[in-house]
């Protein structure tokens, strides 16, 4: 039988709404795009994993790869052309009403396609909470005496990935990391 309390969880804070409330605090914004743009990394997973910490259902490697994978596809055949449509026009608009017109409503069905990638995150590890998964085995106790957390994971993996040619870019790097420790699981 799954954990009732976790499941509750799930249902009660919406993924939504924690990336919005996240994503507006000061310097948030700023932090998600460096790590994106410099290190390849999906915000949309990045919140996805601080919610999932702020909501304390931890899940396995495993559990969190399949789920990640599945979103990745999602980003690389629906937000990732259109935020590179949007870009791309983005000189263009400056100058011309059309254009800017066209910008602004691929920028709306981008950010549509990120909230449906969000609600997808929620979906999936809400699954894993009804389906009792192993991932679920683990305690939040267990999580924060060294165990798998995503969000801890993934900043693991950009502050540990040396470009010696690069040391400004790591510190923007690990600058937005602790941008977003100090903004995301609060």
């Amino acid at each position: 039988m799954p954990d009732s309390t976790r499941f509750t969880r799930t249902q009660q804070a919406s993924l939504w709404d924690f990336a919005l409330a996240r994503y507006a605090r000061p310097g948030v914004e700023a932090a998600c795009l460096t790590l994106q743009d410099e290190a390849g990394v999906d915000v949309c997973e990045l919140l996805a994993a601080a919610w999932a910490k702020s909501v304390r259902i931890p899940v396995t490697p495993l559990a969190w790869q399949r789920l990640s994978a599945e979103r990745r596809q999602w980003q690389a055949e629906m937000t990732e052309p259109l935020r590179s449509m949007r870009r791309r026009l983005k000189a263009e608009a400056a100058y011309d009403a059309g254009i800017q017109e066209l910008r602004a409503s691929i920028k709306t069905a981008e950010l549509l396609a990120e909230r449906e990638n969000l609600q997808r995150w929620q979906r999936g590890i809400r699954h894993s909470v009804e389906a009792h998964e192993p991932s679920l085995e683990n305690t939040i106790e267990n999580v924060e005496k060294g165990g798998f957390c995503p969000l801890d994971s993934l900043f693991s993996r950009i502050l540990t990935a040396r470009d010696k040619d690069h040391d400004a870019r790591q510190k923007r790097l690990a600058s937005a990391c602790q941008t977003l420790v100090a903004n995301l699981t609060l």
